[in-house]
């Protein structure tokens, strides 16, 4: 259902390449003869939907507390011993 509703609130052009890749399984070069983009452009996009679903889903384990926020000494990296 989160991965579902986290699709479909992607761009467009980022929804359908991730929808065929992830959901229908299609390989890059399949993607690219279907929607009539290079292989580059759909891989890039994947790239970056990829990010904005990892960015999303990430915000709904946490509010679900699968995962705890981070402070904002582990987001900056001060206060470790480097």
């Amino acid at each position: 259902e989160h991965v579902a509703s986290a699709l479909g609130a992607l761009p467009e052009e980022f929804r359908v390449v991730c929808t065929l890749y992830f959901m229908e399984d299609l390989a890059y070069q399949e993607i690219a003869d279907i929607l009539g983009l290079p292989v580059g452009t759909v891989r890039s996009r994947l790239h970056r939907g990829r990010k904005m679903l990892q960015k999303r889903l990430w915000k709904v384990a946490q509010d679900q507390g699968i995962v705890r926020a981070r402070s904002a000494l582990e987001t900056t990296g001060a206060g470790t011993d480097a």
